[in-house]
């Protein structure tokens, strides 16, 4: 690329960067100091090794360790929500300008580059989802870069990708792996015995970066056992919400009051169907995208080398892709795919352009009125269909993009703590037990939560106890769990305990019923709370410890004494 081109690419794409990390810091995705409550799975992880615990040794590690130490080494900078916001942003921020990078290779044209970056961030990715973003659209270029020139410095960055992506959650590294065998495989260039070689130099490289991490692993409770309880943490999250096939409707929905003036009725449905037309175009454009490559051995870019394999291992990783990464509650999903399916995109833009404007491509009379005309169109119809989708889903953001309002957001949440700052013990999403946590216990006191409200430990700043953030039936409900749960229980002050209310709590007594007869040994009940969005749950206390008097909002036992007026009752 000539040096005026290329820095024009890079001053483009170094732009939508900035605007992509704008355009998410400003809009913070829930309740929770900004962040939603299934980010804080994430986070009260991270955070958890500020208080000294270390993945698998003191808790559960569903198998992100890199995603964990991130978080926290963030909040060296800045203790609280911003900076894993702005940790979140710039991550899907860079995700994207290298998307864009990786687009402008593929369709040698920056202005479907800047289109495909556009589209990457029109998917809304959550925040806590950024290495899904992030360790594809590193992985891409540097798989191209070792297709280009097989040197051993660029096999070493696709190694290093693989192992960070690996320790970033290892399935990840399993995807990244993929990847690199399917390029292997399809590479023109080397030799059957050249390839060889690099697959086993790439595996030795693999292995050796990521030997640290299983020593640790090793002396820290045994390699099988974390594989064990990685693997029996993903199969049981992934039965909670399994792929459906979503279905199309011919039914146009009826339109508001308040919305007639803004969608007519094909807009309606089209945004009806928005779910299986997006799911079905990116579960069909890679497929195509291969079938297309077997009669396209230049890829439709001859001055690219190895195009062919490149775009081919695209597709082959879109595929991975859909399979490990789309199921229950799909439209939260479709963002986790998106950085391949953006790549080809781009790629397939290029193609229809080309068979269309030139007629490039002909197979043979019988299929060369149908590949100039009928494909360009198909596809064309298929990637409209979902833009107008992306483009409906961001009608009605109001929240303007620019500097000025990255500043009000840092400044609404730049003191999380102490919580009276900038919320209230009666806003909704159970923050009153946040508020009771965070006043009524010690800052050294863990707490141990059974229902899933990771937002509830991280915003009361205090660690989560026996090793996990949330413990719901079924997960982790061995003889072997169970045990080593107590076992950290014992190691760890816990004056409260935060269970389901009875009518739910018998799955929770089925499931564990060594652990459960270790709470009741434990712990008594003080009675169980309705929460103001309607959740109930029962609150226990250790029996070892005095309480100092009451907290009046929730009448539940206090452990810490409080200022004059305080809610606090002796």
């Amino acid at each position: 690329m000539r040096r005026p081109r290329f820095l024009v690419h890079l001053s483009v794409t170094l732009a939508l960067v900035v605007f992509a990390f704008v355009f998410r810091f400003v809009d913070p995705e829930g309740p929770h100091g900004g962040l939603s409550d299934d980010h804080f799975f994430y986070v009260v992880r991270g955070w958890q090794i500020l208080f000294g615990q270390l993945p698998v040794r003191d808790f559960v590690d569903p198998g992100a360790p890199l995603t964990f130490l991130i978080s926290a080494a963030a909040q060296w900078f800045d203790r609280g929500t911003v900076s894993e916001m702005v940790l979140c942003a710039s991550s899907l921020a860079i995700g994207a300008g290298l998307t864009c990078w990786a687009a402008i290779q593929v369709s040698n044209s920056l202005l479907l580059g800047v289109v495909s970056g556009l589209f990457q961030i029109s998917m809304l990715a959550r925040y806590y989802n950024h290495p899904k973003i992030l360790v594809y659209a590193v992985a891409i270029p540097c798989l191209w870069a070792f297709a280009t020139r097989q040197t051993f410095a660029r096999l070493f960055a696709v190694a290093l990708t693989t192992a960070l992506a690996f320790l970033l959650r290892h399935d990840h590294g399993v995807f990244v792996a993929m990847a690199m065998a399917t390029l292997l495989l399809v590479l023109q260039a080397p030799s059957a015995g050249a390839r060889l070689r690099h697959a086993l130099v790439y595996g030795v490289l693999v292995l050796a970066l990521l030997t640290p991490y299983f020593i640790y692993l090793s002396q820290s409770g045994g390699i099988l056992f974390h594989a064990r309880t990685a693997m029996s943490w993903s199969e049981r999250d992934r039965g909670r919400a399994p792929l459906v096939l979503p279905r199309f409707t011919i039914t146009v929905p009826p339109i508001g009051a308040v919305d007639q003036e803004k969608t007519n009725p094909a807009e309606a449905l089209l945004v009806a169907n928005g779910i299986p037309w997006t799911f079905y175009t990116l579960e069909l454009l890679p497929v195509l995208a291969l079938l297309i490559l077997l009669r396209a051995p230049s890829a439709f870019r001859p001055d690219w080398p190895e195009a062919r394999a490149k775009v081919a291992m695209v597709a082959v990783l879109a595929v991975i892709l859909n399979v490990g990464f789309l199921r229950g509650s799909l439209g939260a999903r479709f963002a986790d795919v998106s950085v391949p399916q953006a790549v080809l995109g781009a790629w397939f833009a290029l193609v229809c352009a080309r068979l269309f404007m030139r007629g490039e491509w002909e197979a043979g009379r019988a299929a060369a009125w149908g590949s100039r005309y009928l494909l360009p169109t198909m596809v064309a119809v298929l990637m409209l269909g979902v833009a107008g989708v992306r483009a409906h889903a961001l009608r009605d953001r109001d929240t303007p993009v620019t500097f000025a309002e990255v500043r009000n957001v840092m400044s609404r949440y730049e003191r999380i703590w102490p919580l009276a700052g900038w919320a209230n013990p009666d806003s909704p999403e159970t923050m009153a037990l946040a508020f009771y946590l965070e006043r009524c216990t010690e800052p050294t006191d863990f707490v141990f939560v059974s229902p899933y409200l990771p937002q509830v430990v991280g915003l009361a700043n205090r660690p989560f106890a026996g090793g996990h953030g949330d413990l719901r039936p079924d997960f982790f409900n061995t003889e072997e769990h169970q045990r080593l749960t107590i076992a950290r229980l014992q190691r760890q002050p816990v004056p409260v305990a935060i269970v389901s209310a009875p009518e739910q709590y018998e799955g929770f007594r089925r499931s564990f019923p060594i652990l459960d007869a270790y709470m009741a040994e434990r712990f008594r009940r003080v009675g169980t709370r309705t929460l103001a969005e309607g959740m109930k749950l029962d609150v226990l206390v250790d029996r070892r410890r005095v309480s100092v008097g009451t907290y009046e909002p929730l009448d539940l036992p206090c452990f810490v004494g409080g200022p004059e007026g305080s809610p606090l009752r002796h």
